[in-house]
């Protein structure tokens, strides 16, 4: 027992001393007087007075000060907050709000020190650790509580998912507070390593090194365009990874975190407290592949919808007379290759639905206000009609899967090819059905075949596509049909898919090209010319007679694209390649002008430069990691133009079918210098518009100045 520093003569001095402070601060403890030596020390003169009586000294004593501003040795020790359990992974951190007193109840000064222990057993110390410089902790007193954080390690798995004790403990004999804590196995994911914390799993690490894994808040942080898919595994219940469907999982420029709970997975951001599903709607299962319960999948978008309405039967009547309307406007409007209108903007559509899949069809989180969903969808439907897409959401039927979805989606091409088949074969029977479709069947149907191509091919190259799932303990990956996580590659269901979809492309697409890249040499043999040559000319009539290699040249380019897009995976090179290939091919166009008509050149160079910005701009946007919501509108308004020149072409139809082309040009000033740029434009003629026979392939005249009668044009001339 120390002696007191404040000595008295007599124990009743106190009343006539009087201390004033000015400025003063302790450096220790208390604002104003700190000692050890003020509570439980003797006095030279008399006998210690009792702790009350020294309490009402000092306040006697010390003017202009609170009883708060005197501190001394620490005395007791209490938690700020109800005692509760700290459950935290090894290399989490607890927080614990302590204080110190001494004997008047004012805040000290005083070294805490922390010692883990067994439950029930405090004479057990645990194999636990603190990060460097913890364990004992200086409470200085100056603040009403101090926070004590805690990073805990540990090695012995044994202490794991067990309740232990952490002893907060003062100089003070017995003065000791209990604070109960539970180390949890590592979760999903992490592993325990040797320096006591959870870290990423080898199967993160191994997957993709720019994954960063956080036990504290047991997150995964990942780039915010990454599209990752984890949970769990279906059969093993094991930790799993993949990379997700750029369709099935949500992004967001801010949803940079991953993390997992009995629930499933979710997606949050390290900025703000947003929270959502990482699958995207409505989705469940390994990669997200499959509908919720009671949901479908959807014909026209990767979303779940409910379809338990009664209404949607009346969907599978809309398909049924959607196909006979279509045939019948081309019929009508004269829409078709032949003309030459149509070849750009098909073109165009054809590169720009891989804008759709990329950025229009994307799970931007972003994207979901009802603004930019008008702004989006018309565009959405404009491209995917032009490849015979649906491009908004509709149910087919109740139940409907992935795996039918795709099968399905085969039969309206049929569909639309069996109708003009059905009109072909009638008109040899029905001179009125003969009057009035044999004159541009065989246009109709290349052209819808044309249409067809992009669909056709993207669902070859759908099918065949494949996804890896890897599991945590398993030294195999699972290879899984990329467009539903659920079904094995390579399964019975999907080889009866591979097989159908094969064959149905096969047989429209294979006769597709060899007419398109070999009709000019087909034509030389004199058994093939009758069956190849009408087909051959209503894709070529509007091209120069030594510019037929042009529509064959898109159509490559076109397949190499989709082929590239699919396999690529955003490789950067590839897409460099492809940007240089369509230069070249821009390039060259421009200055072989392959189309007979002037108006044709110029209308088909505006879609091809369109294209090039469209896709330059969307594509810088992408690289620079610019939100999703931006890339969205930029695409979705840098194609109304577009739908403008489109709008066009089909007024410009309406107006050849009913005679009305003389009649609009005539009003502009300038009419005999238009009239040689605008093909189906013509004057009257005292003769047959037949004006030579054709005598061959090797003809250098144009395809149209000759004709059967399947081919005969009015349009162009």
């Amino acid at each position: 027992m120390g002696k007191c520093t404040f000595q008295l003569y007599c124990r009743n001095d106190y009343r006539n001393i009087s201390l004033t402070f000015s400025n003063n601060t302790a450096a220790l403890a208390g604002n104003s007087i700190y000692s050890p030596n003020l509570y439980g020390c003797y006095y030279r003169n008399f006998e210690r007075p009792k702790p009350d009586m020294v309490v009402k000294m000092y306040n006697t004593m010390f003017k202009n000060i609170f009883p708060g501003d005197v501190a001394s040795k620490a005395n007791y020790i209490g938690l700020c907050t109800p005692n509760k359990m700290h459950e935290i992974y090894p290399g989490g951190s607890i927080h614990v709000p302590i204080n110190v007193t001494d004997q008047n109840g004012s805040l000290t000064y005083e070294i805490l020190t922390v010692i883990p222990v067994e439950k029930g057993n405090f004479l057990k110390k645990l194999d636990w650790w603190f990060s460097d410089y913890q364990g004992s902790f200086v409470i200085k007193g100056k603040k009403n509580y101090t926070t004590v954080n805690l990073t805990i390690h540990t090695t012995d798995v044994a202490t794991l998912d067990q309740e232990s004790m952490l002893l907060f403990s003062i100089s003070q004999k017995n003065k000791i507070v209990e604070v109960s804590v539970k180390l949890k196995s590592c979760p999903l994911g992490f592993r325990l390593s040797t320096s006591g914390s959870c870290v990423c799993s080898d199967l993160v690490n191994k997957f993709n090194r720019q994954i960063a894994c956080h036990i504290e808040n047991n997150t995964f942080i990942k780039p915010a365009d990454l599209d990752v898919w984890m949970g769990n595994s279906i059969k093993s219940h094991n930790f799993s990874i993949a990379y997700c469907h750029p369709y099935y999982c949500n992004i967001g420029s801010q949803l940079d975190l991953i993390y997992l709970n009995s629930s499933g997975s979710y997606l949050g951001s390290t900025n703000s407290t947003i929270s959502l599903p990482l699958c995207y709607g409505y989705r469940t299962g390994e990669a997200c592949g499959k509908c919720i319960s009671n949901y479908s999948v959807v014909f026209g978008s990767t979303e779940c919808k409910d379809c338990s309405s009664s209404f949607w039967p009346f969907t599978i009547l809309l398909y049924i007379i959607a196909g006979p309307l279509l045939v019948l406007l081309l019929f009508t409007l004269k829409l078709t290759l032949t003309t030459g209108t149509l070849n750009g903007i098909i073109f165009y559509a054809q590169i720009a639905n891989i804008g759709i899949m990329h950025y229009l069809n994307i799970p931007c989180n972003e994207c979901t206000r009802e603004s930019l969903y008008s702004l989006v969808r018309p565009v959405s439907v404009f491209i995917s009609w032009l490849n015979l897409n649906l491009g908004f959401p509709l149910c087919f039927y109740n139940g409907m899967t992935e795996i039918l979805k795709a099968g399905l989606s085969l039969l309206f091409p049929v569909y639309l090819i069996l109708i003009v088949g059905l009109l072909i074969i009638l008109s040899h029977y029905s001179v009125k059905v003969s009057n009035r479709f044999s004159r541009s069947s065989i246009q109709v149907f290349v052209t819808i075949v044309h249409l067809s191509f992009t669909k056709l091919l993207q669902s070859v190259l759908d099918v065949f596509s494949s996804a890896q799932i890897y599991t945590e303990g398993a030294d195999v990956p699972k290879t899984i049909w990329y467009n539903n996580g659920t079904i094995m590659y390579n399964s019975e269901s999907h080889k009866w898919l591979m097989a159908i979809t094969s064959v149905v492309a096969g047989l429209i697409l294979v006769p597709y090209f060899i007419v398109t890249l070999l009709g000019k040499f087909l034509l030389k043999f004199d058994r093939l010319r009758e069956y190849i040559r009408p087909f051959y000319e209503a894709i070529h009539a509007p091209y120069r007679r030594n510019k037929w290699y042009w529509f064959a040249l898109h159509q490559l380019f076109v397949l190499f694209t989709y082929v590239s897009e699919t396999f690529s995976k955003g490789r950067v090179p590839l897409f460099l390649s492809l940007l240089l290939i369509y230069h070249i091919l821009l390039y060259l166009q421009t200055k072989s002008t392959p189309f007979r008509y002037k108006t044709l050149n110029w209308l088909n160079l505006m879609l091809l430069l369109a294209l090039n910005i469209v896709f330059l701009v969307s594509q810088y946007i992408y690289l620079s990691n610019g939100s999703p919501k931006q890339l969205v509108m930029f695409f979705a308004i840098a194609n109304y133009p577009i739908i403008a020149v489109f709008i066009l072409i089909i007024a410009y139809h309406i107006l050849l079918v009913t005679n009305n082309v003389n009649r609009v040009l005539l009003l502009y000033q300038k009419v005999y210098q238009l009239k040689e740029h605008f093909p189906g434009f013509k004057e009257t003629r005292q003769y047959n518009e037949r004006r030579r026979p054709y005598y061959g392939c090797r003809d250098s005249g144009d395809y149209t100045e000759a004709r059967e009668p399947l081919l005969e044009q009015t349009l162009i001339n």
